[in-house]
Protein backbone atom coordinates (compact mmCIF):
# COMPACT_ATOMS: atom_id res chain seq x y z
CA UNK A 1 0.00 0.00 0.00
CA UNK A 2 1.52 3.17 -0.85
CA UNK A 3 1.69 6.02 1.46
CA UNK A 4 -1.00 8.76 2.01
CA UNK A 5 -0.13 12.09 0.74
CA UNK A 6 -0.87 15.43 2.84
CA UNK A 7 -1.34 18.49 0.80
CA UNK A 8 -0.27 22.47 1.96
CA UNK A 9 -2.47 23.32 5.53
CA UNK A 10 -3.21 19.39 6.35
CA UNK A 11 -2.45 17.50 9.06
CA UNK A 12 -2.99 14.23 10.88
CA UNK A 13 -3.48 14.67 14.57
CA UNK A 14 -3.27 11.34 16.91
CA UNK A 15 -5.45 12.15 20.21
CA UNK A 16 -4.58 11.26 23.55
CA UNK A 17 -7.03 8.94 25.25
CA UNK A 18 -9.95 9.91 26.90
CA UNK A 19 -8.79 8.60 30.60
CA UNK A 20 -6.19 11.98 29.86
CA UNK A 21 -8.99 14.77 30.01
CA UNK A 22 -10.30 17.93 28.53
CA UNK A 23 -7.27 19.76 30.36
CA UNK A 24 -4.52 17.57 28.40
CA UNK A 25 -5.22 18.84 25.10
CA UNK A 26 -5.25 22.85 25.81
CA UNK A 27 -2.47 22.58 28.60
CA UNK A 28 0.07 20.08 28.00
CA UNK A 29 1.53 18.82 24.84
CA UNK A 30 -0.36 15.39 23.94
CA UNK A 31 -1.29 15.96 20.99
CA UNK A 32 1.03 14.23 17.79
CA UNK A 33 0.52 16.60 14.53
CA UNK A 34 2.62 15.95 11.64
CA UNK A 35 1.27 18.67 9.00
CA UNK A 36 1.65 18.66 5.47
CA UNK A 37 4.47 19.68 3.00
CA UNK A 38 5.93 23.35 2.59
CA UNK A 39 5.85 23.76 6.47
CA UNK A 40 8.50 23.77 9.03
CA UNK A 41 7.53 20.45 10.75
CA UNK A 42 8.43 18.06 8.00
CA UNK A 43 8.13 15.01 11.30
CA UNK A 44 5.23 14.69 13.70
CA UNK A 45 5.73 16.61 16.89
CA UNK A 46 4.35 16.94 20.55
CA UNK A 47 1.88 19.98 20.73
CA UNK A 48 -1.35 21.66 22.77
CA UNK A 49 -4.29 22.97 21.48
CA UNK A 50 -2.74 26.47 22.41
CA UNK A 51 0.34 25.43 20.09
CA UNK A 52 -1.00 24.21 16.94
CA UNK A 53 0.96 24.99 14.03
CA UNK A 54 -0.54 26.49 10.99
CA UNK A 55 -3.43 23.92 9.11
CA UNK A 56 -6.83 24.75 7.85
CA UNK A 57 -7.86 21.30 7.91
CA UNK A 58 -6.99 18.43 9.84
CA UNK A 59 -7.86 13.90 10.16
CA UNK A 60 -8.06 13.04 13.69
CA UNK A 61 -7.13 9.81 15.24
CA UNK A 62 -8.61 8.70 17.64
CA UNK A 63 -6.87 6.58 20.68
CA UNK A 64 -7.39 2.82 20.47
CA UNK A 65 -8.89 1.95 23.57
CA UNK A 66 -11.49 4.80 23.31
CA UNK A 67 -13.39 3.16 20.05
CA UNK A 68 -14.82 -0.26 20.19
CA UNK A 69 -14.86 -2.05 16.98
CA UNK A 70 -17.98 -4.73 15.92
CA UNK A 71 -18.89 -6.62 13.29
CA UNK A 72 -22.79 -7.31 13.31
CA UNK A 73 -25.40 -8.48 11.01
CA UNK A 74 -27.66 -5.63 10.22
CA UNK A 75 -31.42 -5.34 9.08
CA UNK A 76 -31.38 -4.01 5.15
CA UNK A 77 -32.75 -0.30 6.03
CA UNK A 78 -32.20 2.99 4.68
CA UNK A 79 -29.15 4.37 6.04
CA UNK A 80 -30.85 7.12 8.22
CA UNK A 81 -32.92 4.56 9.25
CA UNK A 82 -30.11 2.06 10.19
CA UNK A 83 -27.89 4.64 11.56
CA UNK A 84 -30.82 5.46 14.26
CA UNK A 85 -32.03 2.18 14.98
CA UNK A 86 -28.26 0.87 15.85
CA UNK A 87 -28.48 1.94 19.62
CA UNK A 88 -30.99 -0.59 19.87
CA UNK A 89 -29.60 -2.99 17.76
CA UNK A 90 -26.37 -3.48 19.35
CA UNK A 91 -26.90 -2.36 23.03
CA UNK A 92 -26.13 -5.81 24.38
CA UNK A 93 -22.54 -5.39 22.97
CA UNK A 94 -21.41 -2.55 24.88
CA UNK A 95 -20.86 -1.82 28.31
CA UNK A 96 -21.38 1.79 28.17
CA UNK A 97 -25.19 3.64 27.92
CA UNK A 98 -25.68 3.42 24.15
CA UNK A 99 -27.86 6.80 23.94
CA UNK A 100 -24.67 8.50 25.31
CA UNK A 101 -22.49 6.47 22.44
CA UNK A 102 -21.52 8.01 18.78
CA UNK A 103 -22.35 5.00 16.13
CA UNK A 104 -20.35 4.95 12.24
CA UNK A 105 -21.05 2.58 9.88
CA UNK A 106 -17.90 1.06 8.03
CA UNK A 107 -17.34 -1.65 5.08
CA UNK A 108 -19.11 -4.78 5.05
CA UNK A 109 -17.35 -8.19 5.12
CA UNK A 110 -18.19 -11.16 2.05
CA UNK A 111 -21.52 -8.45 2.51
CA UNK A 112 -23.15 -9.83 4.99
CA UNK A 113 -21.49 -8.37 8.33
CA UNK A 114 -21.27 -4.67 8.56
CA UNK A 115 -18.29 -3.34 10.89
CA UNK A 116 -19.18 -0.71 13.88
CA UNK A 117 -17.57 1.56 15.41
CA UNK A 118 -19.08 2.80 18.86
CA UNK A 119 -17.59 5.58 20.99
CA UNK A 120 -18.66 8.09 23.42
CA UNK A 121 -19.97 10.71 21.99
CA UNK A 122 -19.20 13.26 24.58
CA UNK A 123 -15.38 12.77 23.90
CA UNK A 124 -15.93 13.02 20.02
CA UNK A 125 -17.91 15.76 20.75
CA UNK A 126 -14.88 17.73 22.53
CA UNK A 127 -12.32 16.96 20.49
CA UNK A 128 -13.60 17.74 16.93
CA UNK A 129 -15.06 21.11 18.54
CA UNK A 130 -11.94 22.33 20.31
CA UNK A 131 -10.38 22.06 16.37
CA UNK A 132 -13.41 23.84 14.97
CA UNK A 133 -13.48 26.55 17.14
CA UNK A 134 -9.90 27.35 16.47
CA UNK A 135 -11.06 27.87 12.62
CA UNK A 136 -9.81 24.28 11.51
CA UNK A 137 -12.04 22.04 9.68
CA UNK A 138 -12.05 18.34 11.24
CA UNK A 139 -12.22 15.87 7.67
CA UNK A 140 -12.30 12.50 9.56
CA UNK A 141 -12.19 10.70 12.92
CA UNK A 142 -10.31 7.55 12.78
CA UNK A 143 -9.46 4.55 15.15
CA UNK A 144 -6.21 4.12 15.01
CA UNK A 145 -6.88 0.04 14.86
CA UNK A 146 -8.40 0.71 12.09
CA UNK A 147 -6.09 3.29 9.72
CA UNK A 148 -4.40 1.62 6.88
CA UNK A 149 -0.67 2.00 6.74
CA UNK A 150 1.87 1.24 4.56
CA UNK A 151 3.77 -2.24 4.80
CA UNK A 152 6.07 -3.89 2.13
CA UNK A 153 5.29 -7.24 3.07
CA UNK A 154 1.72 -7.21 4.09
CA UNK A 155 2.92 -7.52 8.05
CA UNK A 156 0.79 -7.35 11.15
CA UNK A 157 1.64 -3.40 12.39
CA UNK A 158 2.20 -2.20 15.86
CA UNK A 159 0.92 1.46 16.16
CA UNK A 160 2.76 2.99 19.35
CA UNK A 161 1.64 5.96 20.23
CA UNK A 162 1.62 7.75 23.75
CA UNK A 163 0.49 4.98 25.87
CA UNK A 164 -1.25 2.86 23.61
CA UNK A 165 -0.64 0.13 21.30
CA UNK A 166 -2.92 -0.24 18.37
CA UNK A 167 -2.46 -3.62 16.89
CA UNK A 168 -3.57 -3.76 13.15
CA UNK A 169 -3.26 -7.73 11.90
CA UNK A 170 -3.26 -8.35 8.77
CA UNK A 171 -6.62 -9.84 8.68
CA UNK A 172 -9.51 -8.81 10.34
CA UNK A 173 -9.93 -6.28 12.62
CA UNK A 174 -7.40 -3.99 15.10
CA UNK A 175 -7.17 -3.71 18.64
CA UNK A 176 -5.96 -1.32 21.35
CA UNK A 177 -4.12 -1.93 24.56
CA UNK A 178 -2.98 0.12 27.02
CA UNK A 179 0.78 0.58 27.58
CA UNK A 180 1.54 2.72 30.38
CA UNK A 181 4.31 5.46 30.12
CA UNK A 182 7.19 3.30 31.88
CA UNK A 183 9.11 0.37 30.23
CA UNK A 184 8.15 -2.53 31.95
CA UNK A 185 4.29 -1.80 31.26
CA UNK A 186 5.03 -1.06 28.19
CA UNK A 187 7.23 -4.57 27.28
CA UNK A 188 4.03 -6.34 28.87
CA UNK A 189 1.91 -4.55 26.23
CA UNK A 190 4.44 -5.41 23.34
CA UNK A 191 4.29 -9.13 24.30
CA UNK A 192 0.58 -8.70 24.57
CA UNK A 193 0.68 -7.34 21.25
CA UNK A 194 3.13 -9.57 19.31
CA UNK A 195 1.20 -12.90 20.80
CA UNK A 196 -1.96 -11.38 19.30
CA UNK A 197 -0.33 -11.39 16.41
CA UNK A 198 1.73 -14.22 15.86
CA UNK A 199 0.87 -16.94 13.22
CA UNK A 200 2.54 -20.47 12.11
CA UNK A 201 5.26 -18.95 10.06
CA UNK A 202 4.75 -15.71 10.61
CA UNK A 203 7.99 -14.05 12.39
CA UNK A 204 7.88 -10.67 11.21
CA UNK A 205 6.17 -7.59 12.40
CA UNK A 206 5.99 -3.78 11.93
CA UNK A 207 6.29 -1.82 14.41
CA UNK A 208 5.76 2.34 14.17
CA UNK A 209 6.92 4.74 16.47
CA UNK A 210 7.73 8.19 16.88
CA UNK A 211 8.66 8.08 20.55
CA UNK A 212 12.34 6.88 21.16
CA UNK A 213 11.57 5.16 24.70
CA UNK A 214 9.39 2.99 22.43
CA UNK A 215 12.20 2.00 20.67
CA UNK A 216 14.48 0.88 23.41
CA UNK A 217 11.13 -1.23 24.31
CA UNK A 218 10.71 -2.59 20.87
CA UNK A 219 13.90 -3.52 20.18
CA UNK A 220 14.14 -5.49 24.11
CA UNK A 221 10.56 -7.47 23.03
CA UNK A 222 12.26 -8.58 19.92
CA UNK A 223 15.19 -10.28 21.47
CA UNK A 224 13.29 -12.12 23.87
CA UNK A 225 10.32 -13.26 21.64
CA UNK A 226 12.31 -14.07 19.00
CA UNK A 227 10.49 -11.73 16.90
CA UNK A 228 11.81 -9.91 13.37
CA UNK A 229 10.76 -6.79 14.81
CA UNK A 230 11.09 -3.74 12.32
CA UNK A 231 10.94 -0.35 13.68
CA UNK A 232 10.10 2.05 11.51
CA UNK A 233 8.54 5.93 11.98
CA UNK A 234 4.84 6.87 11.74
CA UNK A 235 3.79 7.33 8.39
CA UNK A 236 0.92 9.15 6.86
CA UNK A 237 -2.10 6.72 7.31
CA UNK A 238 -4.51 6.09 4.37
CA UNK A 239 -8.81 6.32 4.99
CA UNK A 240 -9.59 4.08 7.91
CA UNK A 241 -12.42 1.51 7.23
CA UNK A 242 -14.98 3.59 9.46
CA UNK A 243 -15.59 7.18 9.61
CA UNK A 244 -16.36 8.50 12.67
CA UNK A 245 -17.37 11.79 11.35
CA UNK A 246 -20.21 9.98 10.50
CA UNK A 247 -22.27 9.33 13.64
CA UNK A 248 -22.13 13.43 13.85
CA UNK A 249 -24.10 14.74 10.79
CA UNK A 250 -27.21 13.54 11.55
CA UNK A 251 -27.20 16.24 14.26
CA UNK A 252 -25.83 18.88 12.41
CA UNK A 253 -28.49 21.48 14.20
CA UNK A 254 -27.62 20.17 17.20
CA UNK A 255 -24.07 20.32 17.04
CA UNK A 256 -23.90 23.97 15.85
CA UNK A 257 -26.11 25.06 18.94
CA UNK A 258 -24.14 23.00 21.37
CA UNK A 259 -20.84 24.74 19.88
CA UNK A 260 -22.08 28.47 19.04
CA UNK A 261 -20.62 30.83 21.47
CA UNK A 262 -23.48 32.82 22.84
CA UNK A 263 -21.07 34.45 25.43
CA UNK A 264 -19.65 36.48 22.30
CA UNK A 265 -22.87 37.70 20.91
CA UNK A 266 -24.44 38.43 24.19
CA UNK A 267 -23.69 42.17 23.56
CA UNK A 268 -25.24 42.48 19.95
CA UNK A 269 -28.30 40.32 21.28
CA UNK A 270 -28.87 42.28 23.94
CA UNK A 271 -28.96 45.67 21.58
CA UNK A 272 -30.93 43.71 19.20
CA UNK A 273 -33.53 43.08 22.00
CA UNK A 274 -33.04 46.74 23.19
CA UNK A 275 -33.87 47.95 19.96
CA UNK A 276 -36.68 46.00 19.31
CA UNK A 277 -38.59 47.07 22.50
CA UNK A 278 -37.64 50.15 21.73
CA UNK A 279 -39.44 50.00 18.12
CA UNK A 280 -42.66 48.05 19.75
CA UNK A 281 -42.48 50.82 22.38
CA UNK A 282 -41.93 53.65 19.74
CA UNK A 283 -45.22 51.75 17.91
CA UNK A 284 -47.62 51.93 20.84
CA UNK A 285 -47.14 55.77 21.68
CA UNK A 286 -47.71 56.16 17.61
CA UNK A 287 -50.66 54.49 17.72
CA UNK A 288 -51.59 56.36 21.44
CA UNK A 289 -51.58 59.91 19.52
CA UNK A 290 -53.63 58.76 16.48
CA UNK A 291 -56.00 57.05 18.54
CA UNK A 292 -56.24 60.65 20.54
CA UNK A 293 -56.06 62.63 16.80
CA UNK A 294 -59.40 60.28 16.23
CA UNK A 295 -61.50 61.27 19.29
CA UNK A 296 -60.39 64.83 18.58
CA UNK A 297 -61.74 64.73 15.05
CA UNK A 298 -64.87 63.04 15.68
CA UNK A 299 -65.62 65.40 18.67
CA UNK A 300 -65.19 68.59 16.40
CA UNK A 301 -67.39 66.00 13.81
CA UNK A 302 -69.94 65.96 16.28
CA UNK A 303 -69.68 69.70 17.51
CA UNK A 304 -70.63 70.53 13.62
CA UNK A 305 -73.22 68.36 13.86
CA UNK A 306 -75.28 69.16 16.83
CA UNK A 307 -74.74 72.96 15.68
CA UNK A 308 -76.79 71.46 12.01
CA UNK A 309 -78.99 69.07 12.80
CA UNK A 310 -81.76 69.79 15.31
CA UNK A 311 -81.55 68.02 19.15
CA UNK A 312 -83.03 64.50 18.57
CA UNK A 313 -81.45 63.88 15.29
CA UNK A 314 -80.14 60.15 15.43
CA UNK A 315 -76.76 59.51 14.32
CA UNK A 316 -76.15 56.64 12.25
CA UNK A 317 -73.44 57.97 9.62
CA UNK A 318 -72.26 61.84 10.06
CA UNK A 319 -70.39 62.17 7.09
CA UNK A 320 -73.10 60.69 4.89
CA UNK A 321 -75.76 62.40 6.75
CA UNK A 322 -74.09 65.57 6.14
CA UNK A 323 -73.85 64.80 2.88
CA UNK A 324 -77.72 64.69 2.21
CA UNK A 325 -78.30 67.55 4.14
CA UNK A 326 -76.01 69.55 1.78
CA UNK A 327 -77.68 68.41 -0.80
CA UNK A 328 -80.83 68.84 -0.07
CA UNK A 329 -79.65 72.54 0.77
CA UNK A 330 -78.17 73.09 -2.76
CA UNK A 331 -81.60 71.83 -4.09
CA UNK A 332 -83.61 74.20 -1.84
CA UNK A 333 -81.70 77.04 -3.10
CA UNK A 334 -81.22 75.71 -6.76
CA UNK A 335 -78.03 75.09 -6.85
CA UNK A 336 -76.61 71.54 -8.16
CA UNK A 337 -74.35 69.14 -6.63
CA UNK A 338 -71.08 68.50 -8.05
CA UNK A 339 -71.42 64.92 -8.76
CA UNK A 340 -75.13 65.90 -10.41
CA UNK A 341 -75.86 64.71 -14.01
CA UNK A 342 -74.80 67.97 -15.23
CA UNK A 343 -71.98 69.11 -13.58
CA UNK A 344 -70.77 66.16 -14.60
CA UNK A 345 -71.68 66.38 -18.16
CA UNK A 346 -70.05 69.45 -18.41
CA UNK A 347 -67.31 68.60 -16.84
CA UNK A 348 -66.86 65.57 -19.10
CA UNK A 349 -67.08 67.77 -22.00
CA UNK A 350 -64.65 70.39 -21.43
CA UNK A 351 -62.13 67.50 -20.74
CA UNK A 352 -62.98 65.83 -24.17
CA UNK A 353 -62.60 69.48 -25.88
CA UNK A 354 -63.14 69.66 -29.01
CA UNK A 355 -63.86 65.97 -29.71
CA UNK A 356 -66.91 66.23 -27.56
CA UNK A 357 -69.27 66.33 -30.35
CA UNK A 358 -68.80 63.07 -31.80
CA UNK A 359 -67.13 61.18 -28.79
CA UNK A 360 -70.12 59.35 -26.92
CA UNK A 361 -71.91 56.66 -28.08
CA UNK A 362 -74.27 56.96 -24.32
CA UNK A 363 -74.57 58.42 -20.90
CA UNK A 364 -75.79 56.37 -17.80
CA UNK A 365 -75.84 58.45 -14.80
CA UNK A 366 -77.13 56.78 -10.83
CA UNK A 367 -76.06 57.60 -7.35
CA UNK A 368 -74.07 60.63 -8.34
CA UNK A 369 -71.85 58.43 -11.00
CA UNK A 370 -72.24 58.72 -14.61
CA UNK A 371 -70.51 56.32 -17.09
CA UNK A 372 -69.66 57.12 -20.52
CA UNK A 373 -69.34 55.08 -23.49
CA UNK A 374 -67.14 56.70 -25.93
CA UNK A 375 -67.19 56.22 -29.66
CA UNK A 376 -64.32 54.06 -31.48
CA UNK A 377 -61.45 55.76 -31.89
CA UNK A 378 -61.49 58.07 -29.26
CA UNK A 379 -60.21 56.06 -26.12
CA UNK A 380 -59.20 52.88 -27.67
CA UNK A 381 -55.54 52.95 -27.20
CA UNK A 382 -53.67 53.30 -23.79
CA UNK A 383 -52.44 56.86 -24.46
CA UNK A 384 -55.69 58.34 -25.34
CA UNK A 385 -56.82 57.02 -22.28
CA UNK A 386 -54.49 58.73 -20.48
CA UNK A 387 -55.08 61.70 -22.00
CA UNK A 388 -58.65 61.68 -21.53
CA UNK A 389 -57.69 60.91 -17.21
CA UNK A 390 -55.11 63.47 -17.24
CA UNK A 391 -57.82 66.25 -18.87
CA UNK A 392 -60.54 64.84 -16.40
CA UNK A 393 -58.42 65.50 -13.48
CA UNK A 394 -57.57 69.17 -14.75
CA UNK A 395 -61.41 69.38 -14.06
CA UNK A 396 -61.96 68.54 -10.97
CA UNK A 397 -63.11 64.99 -12.39
CA UNK A 398 -62.27 61.03 -11.98
CA UNK A 399 -62.04 58.74 -15.18
CA UNK A 400 -62.15 55.00 -14.23
CA UNK A 401 -62.02 52.98 -17.39
CA UNK A 402 -63.59 49.27 -16.62
CA UNK A 403 -61.91 47.35 -19.33
CA UNK A 404 -58.96 47.40 -21.41
CA UNK A 405 -61.24 46.52 -24.39
CA UNK A 406 -64.13 47.94 -23.89
CA UNK A 407 -64.34 52.00 -24.19
CA UNK A 408 -66.49 52.50 -20.96
CA UNK A 409 -66.02 54.37 -18.71
CA UNK A 410 -67.35 55.84 -14.84
CA UNK A 411 -67.06 59.53 -14.04
CA UNK A 412 -67.01 60.33 -10.48
CA UNK A 413 -65.81 63.65 -8.93
CA UNK A 414 -62.44 63.49 -7.86
CA UNK A 415 -62.55 63.59 -3.65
Amino acid sequence: MAAAVLRRGEAIVWLPPRAAGERSLAAEPSLLVLVGPHSEHRSPTRSSLETLPPMHSVRLILDARDVTLLRARLPALPAARLQRALPNLLEDQILQDPQTCAWALGSSANGEERLVAVTDRGWLDTVTQAFERRGIRVAAAWPAQAVRVPSLKSDPVLLCVGSSIAVLPTSGDGVGLAAGSDPASRSEAVSAALALVAQPGQQRVSALTQDEGWREVLREAAVESGTALQIGELPVPAAATVDLLEARRAGAFARWVARFDWRAWRWPLGAALALALIAVAGLNLHWLLLRQEQAALLARLDQSFAQVFPAGTTKVDLVLQMQRHLAQLRARSGQSSPDDFLPLVVGLGLALGTQAPDALGSLDYRDGRLRARFRPGIADTRAARDALIQAGRRQGLQLKFESEREPLATITVLR
